[in-house]
């Protein structure tokens, strides 16, 4: 945001009569490229610009944004924030005034930004052959995809808070589809990051088809209870799936059952979850949100033992506590939410459960699971376990419990922690959860 416009949003502001106000600027520049059947399918180059007022007048607060950059665009928005407030029922809400200090938040990559598109197509090109390669029995690749990201976002108020952030990232993924004697299976994989040397397409590829051709022969076990472990990516569904239990404005309005609970043991003793702003080389790493409150590196669960919440600034006011900076929009939201892994290889995890099922993907995550009650049903796939080996596939069988249970129930874990991509990132290695019921055949 130049200073220009600054000067331009403190006079309309001023004019309009808030006597707070903050803005926020945000741009992001967004490139993806597809490729189907050898060929690319897909090709977009866009950049999407914004800005959002928000001020208080009259103990009234009022709110309006733009994606014009003018100096009659930004009157009006101010013009339309003052109307807001003029019919907002409520009290004013508190502007954030800024803090001291903000943390270091590595998340921008120069070396991405002199990555070519023509480059970017020739990545996903290479993406899709490599999988064509893998195998023989692959007979299409359902999509090959390369996309790359850049952001920033900028937030100023009229106490002389004016703080920017700036972040970048590369995704790439490739689903495969084999065939072998009459059955077909499809799988994929993804790699996201903003080191773009760290990319390695043929890895992917090899993957994606590996994890494809290993489900030739699955069919569903018999009903009933096995002891279960949740490969990290399945493990990550499941817990992504209960991440706003731990969000304090679900915690105030009673849809969190941890409600009251700080300082109990609510999970095994070897259980550890956090929310952590910043992270070794992740693109997702932010500084503050998007109240301009610094974001943090917080325990959310230690030694099984819950120690609090995340809030926004909202939420913060209401129960007395300092936000943790993770008040994004007009909510919550985790940064990276992860379950803290352990040192044990899969293999050991899988060998610990003796006899039972590893579950190496879930859907219907957003129909079968229950963030309030903590219940879920779940379609699922992955190997059956003998005495501790990895044995044939399983598919179209139903995995169901309770979330509070199974983590408190928790056996092992593993130390194979993987996050999921975005600007909110959740983590897992691979949980052996104990018993829980499956349907089958």
């Amino acid at each position: 945001m130049n200073n220009s416009i600054k000067r331009s949003v403190a006079q309309s502001a001023k004019n309009a009569g808030f006597r707070e106000w903050e803005v926020s600027f945000s741009e992001t520049g967004s490139f993806e490229t597809r490729f189907f059947n050898r060929e690319m399918s897909q090709y977009k180059n866009s950049r999407l610009s914004s800005l959002t007022f928000r001020g208080v007048c009259l103990g009234k607060t009022g709110y309006a944004a733009t994606e014009l950059m003018t100096d009659s665009s930004i009157d009006e928005i101010i013009r339309k924030a003052r109307a807001n407030a003029d019919i907002t029922d409520g009290d004013a809400e508190t502007l954030y005034k800024g803090a001291d200090s903000y943390p270091d938040a590595p998340a921008y990559d120069e070396k991405l930004e002199g990555v070519s598109d023509a480059e970017k197509v020739a990545l996903c090109a290479e993406l899709e052959a490599a999988a064509y390669s893998a195998d023989e029995r692959v007979k299409s690749v359902d999509y090959a995809v390369m996309s790359t990201q850049k952001t920033s976002f900028t937030i100023i108020n009229d106490r002389g808070l004016d703080i920017s952030h700036m972040a970048n990232s590369a995704y790439a993924f490739v689903s495969a589809r084999v065939e072998s004697g009459g059955e077909t299976k499809v799988d994929g994989d993804f790699w996201f990051d903003n080191d773009i040397d760290a990319l390695n397409v043929q890895e992917i590829a090899k993957n994606a088809v590996s994890r494809a051709v290993s489900q030739f022969g699955a069919k569903p076990v018999k009903t009933g209870e096995y002891s279960i472990v949740f490969e990290n990516m399945a493990a990550c569904s499941l817990i992504g799936a209960f991440a706003s239990a731990f969000y304090a404005e679900n915690v105030q309005t009673g849809l969190s059952l941890l409600k009251g609970r700080v300082g109990e043991r609510v999970f095994a003793d070897f259980i550890n979850i956090r929310d952590d702003a910043r992270m070794a080389a992740s693109p997702a790493n932010v500084a503050f949100d998007t109240s301009g409150v610094p974001a943090s590196n917080k325990s959310l669960v230690t030694g099984g033992v819950l120690k609090g919440f995340l809030y926004s600034l909202k939420s913060a006011l209401k129960d007395g506590f300092a936000p943790t900076g993770n008040g994004f929009g007009n909510g919550t939201r985790y940064t990276h939410f992860y379950l803290v892994p352990g040192s044990e290889a899969i293999s050991s995890v899988v060998k610990n459960a003796c006899d039972g099922l590893l579950i190496t993907e879930l859907s219907g995550i957003h129909a079968g699971a229950n963030a309030v009650s903590g219940d879920f049903s779940l379609l699922a796939r992955g190997f059956v376990i003998r005495s501790g080996i990895i044995c044939e596939p399983t598919e179209q069988i139903t995995v169901a419990g309770n979330f509070y249970d199974m983590m408190r129930d928790a056996r092992n874990i593993g130390g194979d922690l993987r996050f999921t991509p975005g600007a909110a990132r959740v983590g897992s290695p691979s949980v052996h959860v104990g018993a829980l019921k499956v349907s089958g055949e």
